[in-house]
């Protein structure tokens, strides 16, 4: 499945309050969750899995992570996008103790295992486009989000 038929404007949202990197990841896998994206189970598998494997991309510009889980807490592939109201610390990806704030989260939910590399390497491609992520953050709402992104893939 390709990063454009995982995205959906219901999975995209702005503005995203939380004073933490826990509290973002509870509110965005809650919100898929009351979609029917994931089971109850993701939501805590995600922040476990975030703890061990850390996300963070410390970009050029705005700052992105990534957070995902194994695909049994899965109903159905999509790639939830949500802007922060506040830059949050997450730690970088690698193994490092480096942190990064982080503006823009992007977090994925593939049914399907062997489609997760492929969809990460899409996304990785997609934030590294500094103009797309400052049009990403300055998003009025998820309907923005969404459609910025489909027409940069077109």
């Amino acid at each position: 499945m390709s990063l454009k038929d995982a995205l959906s404007e219901e999975t995209c949202f702005t503005n995203i309050r939380a004073e933490s990197q826990e509290e973002a990841l509870h509110i965005i896998a809650s919100k898929m969750y009351q979609k029917g994206i994931v089971t109850k189970d993701y939501e805590e598998h995600v922040i476990q899995r975030e703890k061990e494997f850390p996300t963070g991309l410390p970009l050029n510009g705005y700052k992105v992570a990534i957070p995902h889980t194994d695909s049994r807490y899965v109903k159905k592939t999509r790639i939830c996008v949500a802007s922060l109201s506040e830059p949050i610390e997450f730690q970088v990806m690698g193994g490092s103790q480096e942190k990064t704030s982080v503006s823009v989260i992007m977090m994925m939910a593939i049914k399907e295992p062997h489609a997760q590399l492929e969809t990460l390497q899409e996304l990785i491609h997609l934030v590294q486009d500094d103009r797309m992520m400052e049009e990403l953050v300055r998003a009025k709402d998820g309907k923005e989000i969404y459609h910025k992104i489909v027409s940069c893939m077109c």
